[in-house]
């Protein structure tokens, strides 16, 4: 006689298994979405500046950018193509263009005196933004201007100068491409930043 309490043993043996294999099936579709969902991450390379003492990652898909066409000497790295138009990344190292760069209020200072610098060098620039950001571990300038490269082109392009200052320098991370491709090269920008390191 089966007691009302208690299931017979081959149903309870069911019951327990059925939520074992849910809880696996319910994992198993949890991890394969995860998989699916993760951003594949690019592969890179690593760029070694030595007018400038400072290596950076970029995208390995890119070039290396020679100091003019020909030179053996790579001065940054480019993804330029007839299709897409002139892009580049490279590092400037430049007497300092203020004492020192220790906080965002230096960094203030510094983007000003870029701006002084641009305005006085580009002609056909439109100044866009500035701001504070780290380069080589320390407060930087950010400075975004929109020119014209030549007449012929017409097609704007966008110049982005993070900079700071250590010991008498500044170091300047110089990216430009168009205009209308800014989005996904002010993240190439932002990734070489990140990864810029001194020697």
């Amino acid at each position: 006689m089966t007691s009302l309490t208690r299931a017979p043993r081959g149903r309870m043996a069911r019951s327990v298994r059925r939520p074992r294999v849910a809880a696996l099936w319910l994992s198993a579709c949890l991890a394969t979405a995860a998989f699916a969902a993760a951003p594949s991450v690019p592969d890179t390379a690593t760029f070694v500046d030595k007018a400038s003492g400072v290596t950076y990652d970029y995208p390995a898909s890119f070039k290396l950018d020679p100091e003019f066409h020909g030179s053996p000497v790579m001065i940054g790295v480019s993804d330029s193509s007839m299709e897409k138009g002139d892009i580049s990344f490279r590092f400037l190292t430049d007497p300092a263009l203020v004492p020192k760069v220790d906080s965002a209020a230096d960094a203030e200072q510094l983007g000003a005196a870029l701006r002084a610098q641009l305005d006085a060098s580009l002609r056909r620039a439109q100044f866009q933004r500035m701001g504070s950001t780290q380069l080589l571990g320390r407060p930087a300038a950010d400075v975004v201007y929109r020119h014209i490269l030549n007449v012929a082109s017409r097609r704007p392009l966008q110049l982005r100068l993070v900079a700071t200052v250590i010991g008498g320098k500044t170091y300047s991370l110089r990216c430009s491409y168009p205009a209308d491709l800014a989005a996904e090269y002010d993240a190439v920008c932002d990734a070489i930043r990140d990864s810029a390191r001194l020697r």
